[in-house]
């Protein structure tokens, strides 16, 4: 740690830029997808959901140790303060793909729930775990906090090409009709 300077602030707000990159090309994919006039399914708008929120979490949480920074001056206490946003993000949105796999299916046993577990929930519920434990410790700090970016970002990324393979598939049923 150099007094005055954040460790490697240059990797967040680097993650923090590619972020908005998928909700912007989320945005011309859906301003191209099929008949405008239809009405979204339930699966659509959870998909284009999760793109977005983790997107803007990224871009969001990639800023703001910089900006604690500028603010407090106290590295150790900017990253436990990031690690426990990052820790709540994952927190809600295990709880958010949970509520939302059981409104569309019923249950994790139908439609997509058990690779959405497999995939997803389990994977984020390790690293939210791993996040807590890092705290309760004392350890972590700025490898936590950007690996935890960087699995938001990738989680997001997935799903973009989930939506854009949806829209294609979509796309090439209407013109084989």
């Amino acid at each position: 740690m150099v007094p005055g300077q954040l460790t490697g602030e240059s990797a967040p707000l680097s993650i923090s830029q590619i972020g908005p990159g998928f909700g912007g090309f989320l945005g011309i994919i859906l301003a191209l997808r099929h008949e405008p006039s239809a009405d979204w399914s339930i699966s659509e708008i959870y998909g284009v959901l999760f793109v977005l929120a983790h997107s803007f979490f990224v871009a969001a949480a990639g800023m703001l140790p910089v900006l604690l920074f500028v603010s407090w001056g106290d590295e150790g206490k900017v990253w436990l303060v990031c690690q426990s946003i990052v820790l709540g993000f994952f927190i809600a949105m295990v709880a958010i793909q949970t509520r939302r796999v059981k409104r569309l299916c019923g249950s994790w046993l139908n439609c997509n729930g058990p690779r959405l577990f497999k995939y997803y929930v389990i994977p984020t519920t390790a690293i939210t775990v791993l996040i807590a434990f890092s705290l309760v410790v004392g350890y972590g700090g700025f490898g936590v906090f950007v690996s935890a970016l960087g699995y938001a970002l990738f989680a997001a990324g997935v799903q973009f090409c989930l939506v854009l393979r949806h829209f294609v598939r979509e796309a090439d049923q209407r013109a084989s009709r």
